[in-house]
């Protein structure tokens, strides 16, 4: 079934592009670097944390399982969330100030 699944998918994928789904992948992965994907991961689990800790907090939100709650559960997925984004924030503002300005 597996097998059947990824054939459609390919094929269909062919159809639309002109170009097999795993040469587009293969393109993408290829010029990424570990540390990169890693950074990305991070940054992408810290934002969910992130938004879901503030969707708690001040939207009153049950999206967290009531077995995984304990008390103040909220303020630490803000704090882990933005603590896994910080590698991103120093990126940009290192990127930023290295910068000359532009006029307009």
């Amino acid at each position: 079934m597996r097998s059947l699944l990824y054939g459609y998918v390919t094929h269909r994928c062919h159809v639309f592009t002109g170009v097999p789904l795993t040469e587009v992948s293969g393109q993408i992965t290829s010029v990424l670097e570990p540390q990169q994907v890693i950074d990305l991961v991070l940054d992408a689990l810290g934002a969910v944390l992130l938004g879901l800790g503030l969707a708690e907090w001040f939207g009153g939100t049950n999206l967290v399982p009531e077995s995984l709650r304990f008390d103040n559960y909220y303020i630490a997925m803000v704090v882990c969330g933005a603590l896994l984004m910080l590698p991103l924030v120093a990126f940009v503002l290192r990127t930023a100030r290295g910068r000359a300005p532009r006029e307009i």
